[in-house]
């Protein structure tokens, strides 16, 4: 006579692999959900950089002597992040190497994120 179904020991074996299984793809999801808000984090932090290049750039071709380096201050209406513009002058005066550093806290820490480009003398 043969019996059909299965033994207890078969029954929490696979339990136990379900469970791993199960456990496995909790761990997945969080990371992928980390990894995620990190991204969009950074992504926040190049369209800051972008924009405040931008005007930069738009200041010097309106007049190159002025100077538009700004320290390290918070980005008007998104708090959570700072900027800090730089200001270099190279090759005799005519060019000028501009950088925009920004800076914002995530669960890593800190974070930087930076952007330059050099602008001709009209």
């Amino acid at each position: 006579m043969t019996r059909r179904g299965f033994t207890f020991a078969e029954l929490i074996l696979c339990l136990g692999i379900m469970g791993m299984a199960l456990l496995a793809l909790v761990s997945a999801e969080i990371y992928s959900a980390r990894a995620e808000r990190g991204g969009s984090q950074r992504h926040q932090a190049t369209m800051v950089a972008g924009s405040l290049m931008a005007e930069a750039e738009k200041d010097l071709r309106r007049d190159f002597a002025a100077s538009v380096a700004e320290g390290r201050q918070a980005v008007p209406g998104n708090p959570a992040y700072e900027y800090e513009l730089l200001e270099q002058v190279e090759v005799g005066g005519r060019i000028k190497r501009l950088q925009v550093n920004v800076f914002w806290s995530d669960q890593q820490g800190g974070q930087q994120y930076s952007l330059w480009t050099r602008v001709l003398e009209p």
